[in-house]
């Protein structure tokens, strides 16, 4: 598990991260979600990110592997573009154990990536050059051998080869023919809620102690604009000096952070820091637009332009204080593990924030995020009407977004050949009903149908553009695993009801949601739409369609 470190924060790398990452390797899920791996009918262009390799330890390599993929999700064009999960990718290489052994030259990357039948196939290398991390990134047209990008660069720790990441490795994806936005000619199908800049110019007192804090409205969220100060008990002032809390606002562990909000405000989840990210532009920037305009070191500060003026409040780890001025790490609610739980942080040196998992134990500053009860979902609109299913009787709550309008909840009309997640019917209340594909595309009621691929992306593109976090703005705010719930934005309230297959066996409910779409991929195989507990995107594959997985309904 990581510990907090000086000046520049080493990139974390813990044992939540490993935990996360092995359940995604569970044979069951490959043997579902990717039936179709020997033939795949994909859309478009297809992109693999081939596993790094390099002188990192095999945890640092699969988060960093992760990152680059999420990059190209994030970068290309979802309408042409197809980035396989690494899933799909390990097992067109023979497994986990085998790809490595078979080819570790720079010249096999394009034969890798005809293994894996893609278009176009990058990978990240690691190695040392004296005491400092080198990073090599190389992208290839596949069907040319051509190479389209290549770049090396070195830096000092791990969090620099991240940051190195997030600012080369978006321009060479978008190098490959068609990844260009030359589809910038058709505006938006909606335009997205205004984002509010500066302070809304109210103050809030906490009862407390009497303490008066600014607050700021971006976007639908309503923060403080300053580190919290409440004397709860455990609190530290950097360095032990009333001076710094005025300054930086208290530091606290995370199990105090967790109740150290006053009332009507709390911490903020994982989720919630992500909205924030994407609403002043993207995590690559968030940094630099919420920094203080003054407060960090070697020129370090930010633009402010949204009043959030975060401040460098540094940490304490071990007993010691270390990094004020330098790094501000704030708590997040979304736990790694019984021992970890994720922090939000900004670097003097970098532009944007990073998300890692730190000890418990540790000591950061809290940023408390106001309560919206009964707030209407963001771009939403909650019609307030429940749909009645002639058939059964059954109710449903509905949700207009944008154009459409969504059941908000998953089907549950007992089709024959339908089935309850481990045949437990309490699973079917809570869950839905999980369906093939030929029984889902008779299930919906008159009125509505199973929505096509094309539908799913209007709903994904509903602020604007597919963005890396619709996932986040669609889950529901509580029944996944892990942390990995959602804001519920919209009031669509997704679940993950798991899946099953034709053998009857059934797997991971709480961890994935996978939803049939009305569109064939071939006779055999059909495309659905899934959400993970680990990540923020919806993403798309071609399963046999005798598969079982959830069912949403659109109305005609």
């Amino acid at each position: 598990m990581p510990s907090f470190l000086p000046a520049i924060a080493v990139l974390a790398l813990e044992k939540g991260n490993r935990e996360k990452e092995s359940d995604m390797r569970i044979v069951f899920l490959m043997a579902v979600f990717f039936a179709a791996f020997q033939q795949v009918f994909a859309a478009g262009q297809t992109v693999a990110v081939l596993p790094s390799d390099g002188v990192l330890s095999q945890d640092e390599l699969e988060f960093l592997t992760d990152k680059a993929q999420e990059i190209a999700v994030r970068v290309l064009p979802k309408s042409g573009f197809e980035v396989f999960p690494q899933e799909v990718v390990i097992k067109r290489l023979g497994g986990a154990d085998s790809y490595v052994k078979e080819c570790k030259e720079i010249s096999c990357i394009v034969e890798l990536g005809r293994k894996a039948s893609v278009d176009y196939v990058a990978q990240c290398r690691f190695g040392k050059l004296g005491s400092d991390l080198r990073i090599t990134f190389e992208l290839y047209n596949v069907k040319t051998s051509g190479l389209i990008d290549k770049f090396s660069e070195t830096e000092k720790d791990r969090n620099g080869l991240l940051a190195i990441m997030e600012k080369r490795i978006p321009d060479g994806f978008m190098k490959i023919p068609g990844a260009a936005p030359e589809a910038k000619t058709a505006p938006p199908p909606v335009t997205p809620p205004p984002v509010t800049n500066g302070s809304s110019g109210e103050m809030f007192t906490d009862s407390r102690d009497g303490k008066k804090y600014r607050t700021v409205k971006i976007g639908r969220q309503t923060w403080m604009a300053e580190n919290l100060n409440y004397n709860a008990r455990g609190s530290k002032c950097y360095d032990n000096k009333p001076a710094n809390c005025e300054k930086y606002g208290r530091l606290y562990d995370w199990n105090t952070a967790m109740k150290a909000c006053p009332s009507g405000w709390r911490l903020p989840s994982g989720d919630e820091y992500e909205v924030l990210d994407n609403t002043v532009g993207g995590e690559n920037v968030a940094g630099k637009k919420l920094k203080s305009s003054g407060g960090w070191k070697d020129n370090g500060n930010g633009t402010d332009e949204f009043g959030f003026s975060a401040l460098p409040g540094g940490g304490n780890s071990g007993g010691k204080f270390i990094g004020v001025g330098n790094i501000g790490v704030w708590w997040s609610a979304s736990e790694g593990d019984s021992a970890s739980a994720y922090g939000w942080d900004m670097l003097h040196d970098f532009d944007g924030t990073n998300w890692i998992d730190y000890f418990k134990s540790e000591f950061f500053s809290v940023r408390c995020v106001q309560n919206l009860p009964g707030a209407a979902p963001v771009g939403g609109e909650v019609s307030g009407k429940m749909f009645t299913d002639s058939r059964d009787g059954k109710k449903y709550r509905t949700v207009k977004i944008g154009t459409q309008t969504w059941m908000a909840e998953n089907l549950n009309y007992d089709a024959r050949g339908s089935k309850c997640y481990e045949n437990n019917s309490g699973n079917c209340a809570r869950y839905g009903r999980l369906y093939d594909w030929n029984t889902a595309m008779k299930s919906c009621p008159s009125g509505w149908h199973l929505p096509s691929q094309a539908e799913w992306r209007v709903l994904d593109k509903f602020k604007g553009e597919s963005t890396v976090a619709t996932g986040t703005y669609l889950k529901a705010r509580s029944g996944w695993n892990r942390s990995g719930n959602g804001t519920d934005e919209y009031g669509f309230s997704a679940l993950p009801g798991g899946l099953g297959d034709s053998d009857g066996r059934f797997e991971d409910v709480g961890n994935y949601g996978v939803w049939w779409t009305a569109s064939e991929a071939t006779f055999e195989y059909a495309y659905n739409q899934s959400m993970s507990y680990l990540k923020s995107y919806m993403n798309s594959s071609y399963p046999s369609k005798a598969n079982l997985f959830s069912v949403r309904c659109v109305k005609d």
